[in-house]
């Protein structure tokens, strides 16, 4: 049965490659005739060849002298015909050997295929892994994953990381900026959809467990996902925008605004978790190269407030507008090592300082520290939220560092909420009782709302 079957399978190929033998000799051009013949001709041996193993278990074609340069040369012209940039590069001369010459042929094609796929998986990092037949749990697949991750992250300013993401988000249609490698909070919105389109959390974090789960997502499932997510967001702002009065649209201009934490970890971060700015602050704040003030009025400050350390923020002039970067400082009346947190108006508390880019923050009598961090440590700002409601940013400080002591709220990821802590209170009185005597604290509450 298995014979005629496969005799039936060769007599059916083989008419139409005849056929094709025919039609080739009415081409005029010589050179393209005798190619298109010896390109039949290697079809009907490769399917004897074929039927020849499934019948007796071994290759019909016999071993031949075959010149490997003329051979190899023969491939890399196909491929050129084909617009393949594959070139040969061969050290020392290539000689004659006894091969079988049309398996060795396919043999060569398919190594040149598998490394194509390969080489272009990897500039472009999609699993190329799939087309080889590895699965994405494979452990040699999830470690080049994590091989990506880590150069995207270790690029200059994680550029590359940010750039890949506005490429792919932007193709789902949930980011419409520019493709330009630099933190934005439409980044951030757009990684926060995504993130749920996942089924991962709903932050802006760009970390290697993203970037896993893009890899891996069903790109048909996830095209649906967005445009319903898409729908019921455009559907939900034409119901608000119906529903809000218009004197809503415009802030008076003279309201306080809240500040909101805008940080990029840094490179050397194993994990790392992002959290963007806006391209358009950092770009208005450097044209205008006016120093925006906040409004450094303390809030009634908790009980027993120690005077070891003095602490002030410093009120600058001007309001920030909103949007705007909030620039904030700070001066201690003697040496301290400083820490600074933010409760936002969703009622997460951040630690601000230390972090990855600064792990100590000292201040010494008569100087100034702004809270921003540069590169090439850990780049950060604080901006004026445009809603105007309220937030609070609290530094303490003492004559040590406490690091040490204090692991849960002083370690940690950078610039995400801390587990179980609802308060910045309850920091304070952690700090306090660890730095004693030598203590001092600042707070600055931004935003009427």
């Amino acid at each position: 049965d298995k014979d005629r079957m496969l005799g039936a399978v060769g007599h059916d190929l083989r008419t139409p490659l005849a056929s094709l033998r025919v039609r080739v000799e009415q081409v005029d051009n010589e050179p393209l005739r005798d190619k298109m013949a010896a390109t039949i001709a290697e079809m009907a041996a490769m399917l004897d060849d074929i039927l020849s193993l499934a019948r007796a278990g071994q290759p019909r074609e016999t071993a031949e002298p075959t010149d490997l340069a003329s051979l190899i040369g023969e491939l890399v012209s196909d491929y050129r015909a084909m617009d393949r940039p594959v070139d040969l590069a061969a050290e020392g001369a290539l000689v004659t050997r006894t091969v079988r010459p049309a398996s060795l042929r396919r043999a060569l094609r398919n190594l040149i295929e598998l490394a194509t796929i390969e080489l272009l998986g990897r500039l472009v990092k999609i699993p190329y892994w799939r087309c080889l037949g590895a699965k994405d749990n494979d452990p040699e697949a999830m470690s080049e994953v994590n091989d990506w991750f880590e150069g995207m992250v270790q690029s200059e300013n994680q550029s590359e990381l940010f750039s890949y993401f506005q490429y792919h988000l932007s193709r789902l249609g949930l980011y419409e900026g520019e493709i330009n490698g630099t933190p934005t909070r439409e980044l951030a919105d757009a990684v926060r959809k995504y993130r749920v389109v996942l089924g991962l959390s709903e932050t802006s974090d760009l970390n290697a467990q993203l970037f896993s789960a893009h890899l891996a997502a069903n790109r048909t499932m996830v095209r649906g996902k967005v445009e319903t997510l898409l729908a019921e967001a455009a559907a939900q702002k034409q119901a608000t925008e119906a529903a809000a009065p218009k004197a809503a649209e415009a802030a008076p201009a003279s309201a306080a605004a809240a500040t909101t934490i805008i940080a990029k970890a840094p490179a050397a971060t194993a994990q790392p978790v992002v959290q963007l700015a806006t391209a358009a602050q950092q770009s208005s704040a450097q044209a205008s190269g006016t120093q925006t003030g906040v409004q450094s009025s303390a809030p009634p400050q908790p009980s027993g407030t120690a005077a070891g350390i003095e602490l002030k923020f410093l009120a600058l002039k001007g309001q920030p507008a909103n949007g705007a970067e909030a620039d904030v400082r700070i001066t201690a009346n003697s040496d301290a090592t400083v820490y600074c947190f933010m409760k936002d108006a969703a009622g997460a508390v951040i630690r601000l300082l230390p972090n990855a880019g600064a792990r100590q923050v000292r201040l010494v009598p008569g100087q100034t520290l702004t809270l921003r961090g540069e590169p090439p440590q850990a780049q950060w700002r604080l901006y004026v939220n445009e809603k105007g409601l309220k937030e609070t940013v609290a530094c303490f400080a003492s004559n040590e560092n406490l690091v040490s002591r204090l692991p849960r709220i002083l370690q940690g990821p950078d610039f995400q909420a801390l587990a179980g802590v609802d308060s910045i209170e309850v920091i304070r009185e952690s700090i306090r009782t660890v730095a004693g005597s030598r203590f001092g604290e600042a707070w600055l509450t931004l935003g009427t709302r």
